[in-house]
């Protein structure tokens, strides 16, 4: 347990490395926080500095995911039975989201998950990995709103789900994730009902 307690706590501080606010601070001295949207993500930082910028932080935000479960999980493998291996896969990918979500050093103000956790289902199932982000695109491509396919894509990764994977545990996770994505979200769709938010295409 203390073994699994480390790799959550440690899965849980990578999460909390925001890659916007992190080059942010290397290369403009400025947080991103305070500029544009005010939002920590990808498209913050795409929006404010350009595409480069816009898309190391997104490889950045999905490595952290992808991390937590492939790396972080797997440490001392040999000792775990695939069953407890994949909860703490599971654990460790949570704990990387909450920490991209509420990074502790950053005051507990970061983004809102979607690159993470794309990260995460890459992960754990790249073909259901592959069809979110393509319904991801689709998405935008119809409404122009980054937000809105945000927001679908892990509610439809939840409802696939259960085609892809053989456990309930999993969809579930999926339906949390997709429940605290649309959370962050919030303040995007008022602007959308107030005709305020910057369409992407």
């Amino acid at each position: 347990m203390l073994d699994l307690g480390l790799k959550i706590a440690l899965s849980y501080l990578i999460g909390s490395c925001v890659g916007s606010l992190i080059l942010g601070r290397i290369f403009s001295k400025q947080d991103i926080r305070t500029l544009g949207s005010g939002n920590a993500g990808a498209t913050n930082a795409y929006r404010v500095y350009g595409k480069i910028y816009g898309v190391a932080v997104l490889l950045i935000d999905v490595a952290k995911g992808f991390i937590a479960i492939t790396f972080i999980a797997s440490l001392n493998l040999s000792i775990f039975p695939y069953e407890e291996h994949y909860f703490a896969m599971l654990l460790c990918g949570m704990a990387a989201f909450l920490g991209h979500l509420f990074p502790i050093w950053y005051n507990y103000k970061g983004g809102k998950g979607v690159a993470t956790a794309l990260g995460l289902v890459m992960a754990l199932n790249w073909k259901l990995g592959l069809l979110v982000l393509f319904f991801w695109v689709i998405v935008l491509l119809v409404s122009k709103y980054v937000s809105v396919a945000s927001t679908y894509a892990p509610l439809m990764c939840t409802l696939v789900s259960p085609y892809f994977v053989a456990s309930y545990y999993e969809t579930a996770w999926y339906l949390i994730i997709s429940i605290l994505i649309a959370y962050m979200h919030r303040s995007n769709f008022q602007r959308i009902r107030d005709g305020t938010e910057g369409k992407f295409l």
